[in-house]
């Protein structure tokens, strides 16, 4: 309990990204129903041989990967905020400290 009290932004932001990451799973599961028929149509075969794209496998594989790629990123993300806050801090003591003794000192 101590740690949700300490903890309690990053414990949002989990909440959160969890959140996103089962919508866009829910997302990416129903795009390969629809768009099978898509992807086979003569003009989104032109589209895809212009890009270099020959499997329609590479598409799906790719918007199936999307809420993984969602999740990780946001939990890194997450994480360098925090370190990020904490040097922050450091590097604003450590300041206010050696003015203090620059004046000190002077």
């Amino acid at each position: 309990m101590r740690t949700i009290k300490r903890y309690w932004q990053q414990l949002l932001v989990a909440i959160y990204n969890l959140a996103i990451f089962g919508r866009l799973q829910n997302f990416a599961a129903s795009i390969p129903t629809t768009s099978n028929e898509i992807l086979h149509s003569t003009p989104a075969q032109g589209i895809l041989s212009f890009v270099g794209i020959r499997d329609v496998s590479i598409i799906t594989n790719f918007i199936n990967s999307i809420p993984w790629v969602w999740l990780i990123t946001s939990m890194v993300l997450t994480m360098f905020l925090v370190i990020a806050r904490k040097v922050t801090k450091f590097v604003v003591v450590a300041g206010i400290i050696v003015v203090g003794f620059i004046l000190i000192y002077r």
